[in-house]
């Protein structure tokens, strides 16, 4: 079964490292999808930068305006702006997100849950 998230009008399908915004399913970088898998976890908290950049870069050096422009090129990419907010002075908070949905027929590659990203059903 693959796993998908609704976060607004996107469906995200993290295994398969793709998102589908009006229709059309869009390949996202890895950075891309580690970052946003991060924001999916703490839905509705705010994601402070420290956790963004240890969770998503697991562990490997990363400057403030690497995420910066993550989080940019993730906002472009969701055609969204309003759904990853900026806590001035905290982080990123993640809206409109939906509750995980399994789709019958799909296999559900078990890497993101081995690495902690998503948790254990």
């Amino acid at each position: 079964m693959m796993t998908c998230y609704h976060i607004g009008a996107v469906e995200f399908f993290p295994d398969a490292c793709e998102i589908r915004v009006a229709g059309r399913m869009e390949h996202l970088q890895p950075r891309l999808r580690d970052v946003l898998v991060c924001l999916v976890r703490h839905r509705g908290e705010v994601v402070s930068r420290e956790t963004l950049l240890r969770e998503a870069w697991h562990g490997r050096a990363a400057s403030d305006e690497c995420l910066t422009r993550c989080i940019y090129l993730l906002r472009k990419q969701l055609r969204a702006r309003n759904l990853v907010e900026t806590v001035a002075c905290s982080g990123y908070r993640l809206h409109h997100c939906g509750h995980e949905v399994g789709i019958a027929g799909s296999p559900l590659p078990g890497a993101l849950r081995a690495t902690g990203l998503l948790p254990s059903p």
